[in-house]
């Protein structure tokens, strides 16, 4: 009889790696905002931007204030703007809330567009201070700086949320002690995605339940670092072995 082996995640106690890439739904489900911005929500500006630099929570925090928008009974849409994107897409016809990610991408004739056109509650995420452009129209901006959120408190929160969220009901999982978690807020934050991205490569690499130190991720970075050095300095493995076959020719077609 052939046992099937337990998917790798369910011997940590997971339902899958709780740092891989999230949906929509998982973003919301997991967002922790954190104080500052719950304060500059409870005075319901009618626009709000969220500065900070890549991995700072601004993505979270954007899909954290979209639910509360909808709760609210607010018709809104969600758009994010690709690295090469310089206009937004969404139709705001009928719309009375815009949640728009990575604003800065946007040309200067979009932004005017976006200033003409806003519905009534509108917020930004932007690598680039927009309160100059928005004050030219009279328009009043209130703004959150999420890299100065990013405090021992709000890190533990946080990652603590994304584990308790894929764990698995009554299982022993993996887990981090509060000296990994200060470990980590010391070297990365605020950026909370490069955290993600190191505690990504952990799990995927863990095969029994524990919980991992402070220790365990430096030696673990160490190592990451190591193989990254191999893998650059190697030789080319073409220059190792012979061929077992020649390539066939650039002109050859299938018979």
């Amino acid at each position: 009889m052939i046992r099937q082996r337990p998917f790798p995640f369910h011997t940590l106690g997971y339902q899958r790696n709780p740092f891989g890439s999230l949906t929509n739904e998982e973003w919301t489900a997991v967002a922790i905002p954190p104080p500052v911005l719950r304060e500059a929500w409870a005075q319901k500006p009618s626009v709000l931007q969220l500065l900070g630099e890549k991995g700072s929570g601004k993505t979270s925090s954007l899909f954290w204030l979209l639910a509360q928008l909808e709760a609210e009974g607010v018709l809104a849409a969600y758009e994010h703007l690709p690295e090469e994107a310089r206009r937004f897409t969404t139709d705001l016809t009928g719309l009375d809330g815009f949640v728009l990610d990575e604003a800065q991408r946007l040309s200067w004739r979009e932004k005017w567009r976006l200033l003409r056109q806003r519905p009534s509650r509108l917020i930004l995420s932007s690598h680039q201070d927009l309160t100059r452009l928005f004050r030219r129209r009279g328009v009043t901006l209130a703004s959150v700086d999420l890299d100065g959120a990013a405090t021992l408190a709000q890190v533990t929160a946080v990652l603590q949320r994304r584990l308790d969220y894929f764990a698995l009901d009554g299982r022993p999982r993996l887990t981090l002690s509060d000296d990994a978690i200060r470990f980590l807020h010391d070297q990365f934050s605020p950026d909370l995605r490069a955290m993600e991205f190191l505690l990504y490569e952990v799990w995927q690499e863990q095969t029994e339940p524990e919980v991992l130190t402070a220790v365990d991720l430096t030696n673990f970075q160490q190592t990451m670092a190591w193989r990254t050095a191999v893998t650059q300095t190697a030789p080319p493995l073409s220059g190792l072995w012979p061929r077992r076959h020649p390539p066939a020719p650039q002109s050859a077609k299938p018979h």
